[in-house]
This record gives C-alpha cells, sequence and structure tokens, in this order.
C-alpha cells in the first residue's frame, strides 16, 4: 500500500518535497489476461506484439519466480528506498491534485528507480516560486554502472516545482514523463512561454531571480535497470532462449557486483545488495 507519509528524519525542510510514483500496477496480482493490453503498445512503438507476452513466458518456463513476482520485488526495493528520502512525502501521480502547492516540489518515478536519501534537502537551496525544475546528474546501473551528465531529463533525476503544475493543468501530463519534460524545459523560452502561460512570463517579469530551471551537479537519483525492465528483455534480441535470459541475469549480477561505487553511490549499496541477492534466488543457485 502506498499512503502519503513523510520520513520524519529531516522534516523540517522549508519547501515541501513530494516523491510521485508513476501508474505503477500491483505486479504480484496481475496476469495473463494483463498482458494483453501490451499488444497496443508494441505495436505503437514498432515492435511484435506479442514480444512483451513472449519474454514473460519465457521467462516463468526458465526461473524460479515469476515474472509479476520479480517486478513486484523490485517495487518494493524502490519504495524502501523512497521512504528513506529524509523528509519527503511518497504519493500515487493520481493522487497528486490535493496536494499540489506553489511552494512544493515533485519527483516523477518510476517503481523501480532509486534517490539519494538527501535529495529533498538538495533542492532546499531554490524557492519553487522561482524555479520551474531542478535537474541534476544521474546514473544507470545495469551490466555495470553508466553516468548520465549530459544535462538531459532522464528517468528520475529532476524535480519539478508546484508553482510551474499549477499554472496549467496540462503542465502536469506534459512533465511528468522524462521524456516530454526534456523537451519541455529545453524549448527556447518564447516557446516555454506559449506552453506554459503566462505566468511563467510574469514571473520572469517580475521575481528576481527567477529562472526556468536549475542544473546541480550533484548525482541525486539512479535507474535500476533489472532484466525484468522492458528495455533490457527488449535488448536479448529476436528469439532469445532459456540460456540466453540465464546468461543475462548472471553478467548483470556479475557485472554489477563488480563495479566500484564511487562515494557519490555508496548510498545505494544497501539496495544493490537486495536486488543481488534476488537474482540468486531467481536462478536457484
Amino acid at each position: 500500500m502506498i499512503s502519503t507519509s513523510l520520513n520524519r528524519a529531516g522534516a523540517d525542510l522549508q519547501y515541501p518535497v513530494y516523491v510521485v510514483l508513476r501508474p505503477s500496477p500491483d505486479w504480484a496480482t496481475q496476469t495473463y489476461a494483463d498482458l494483453e493490453k501490451t499488444r497496443v503498445f508494441c505495436r505503437n512503438i514498432g515492435r511484435p506484439e506479442t514480444l512483451i507476452i513472449d519474454r514473460v513466458k519465457l521467462w516463468d518456463q526458465t526461473l524460479a519466480i515469476t515474472f509479476f513476482a520479480s517486478r513486484q520485488n523490485m517495487k518494493e526495493v524502490s519504495l524502501e528506498n523512497f521512504r528513506a528520502v529524509a523528509g519527503a512525502s511518497l504519493i500515487r501521480i493520481s493522487d497528486i491534485g490535493p496536494v499540489l502547492r506553489p511552494d512544493a516540489y515533485y519527483l516523477f518515478t518510476d517503481d523501480d528507480d532509486w534517490y539519494h536519501p538527501a535529495v529533498a534537502k538538495a533542492l532546499q537551496k531554490f524557492d519553487p516560486r522561482k524555479r520551474a525544475a531542478i535537474q541534476w546528474k544521474g546514473a544507470v546501473i545495469s551490466d555495470g554502472m553508466t553516468y548520465l551528465d549530459t544535462g538531459m531529463f532522464w528517468s528520475n533525476n529532476y524535480a519539478v516545482s508546484g508553482s510551474y503544475l499549477l499554472q496549467r493543468k496540462e503542465n502536469l501530463d506534459i512533465v511528468c514523463q522524462h521524456y516530454r519534460a526534456d523537451g519541455a524545459f529545453r524549448a527556447k523560452l518564447t516557446a516555454l512561454h506559449r506552453r506554459a502561460g503566462f505566468p511563467v512570463l510574469f514571473h520572469q517579469l517580475f521575481h528576481p531571480g527567477y529562472r526556468i530551471w536549475e542544473h546541480l551537479e550533484e548525482y541525486l537519483s539512479i535507474e535500476n535497470k533489472h532484466p525484468a525492465s522492458t528495455v533490457i528483455l527488449e535488448n536479448m534480441g529476436e528469439h532469445p532462449t532459456a540460456g540466453d535470459l540465464r546468461g543475462l541475469i548472471r553478467n548483470i549480477m556479475k557485472a554489477n557486483r563488480e563495479t566500484p561505487l564511487p562515494d557519490a553511490f555508496q548510498w545505494i549499496r544497501p539496495y544493490l545488495d537486495s536486488v543481488y541477492s534476488f537474482y540468486q534466488k531467481l536462478l536457484n543457485e
């Protein structure tokens, strides 16, 4: 269960911070019938319509723990992480309306990614009424570590101010997904004004220090691209075998365990250990 809950450590933040979970099913109760919905998604992205269905069936025929139970396990690890963000409240995106306020920040995330426990504190340097977004460096852990320091908006390496979200009802839909947020916040200032409306221009003119977005040099989030994620399953090739799947998991597990963690990422160690232990159970090894 997910409810609006505050991590009391560091709860005296000047600007409230909400970790907002994008649409996420209760994976433990999903069935093959639910997979039928993925046919349209696969067609829309130019993939065979049974891509996800076939991969899930291969998973269940090969491994000791079902695909849906595996996704739920990854979700539980992430929920533990979200609740460890000092001072932040965890909510579903469907529940964001009642807690939208101009002096708060909202961090949009998938159900298998992680945040630095001090990310909410790092945002306190900037008044959300004078920023549309805050963006920081991130990384991906999957078959080793990939560092994302290009300045782009990735899966969960950004926060959006309530003042921006409240300017137009469409803004939430635009920026809750990173692939749309990047385009919106990178647009030329005049184009952004047209999308966001007069309030942005008003802020620019009458609020000294107002900026569309701020970039932080810290690494404050990471994407956990585990074997049950769609991107990884898709990269297995056209006709993967049980041996391919088991080999994929072993390779990811080995690479992640052997990747040295710099000081900036020591905070992921307990979550990485939980994932590693799960992989061992998955392979029944």
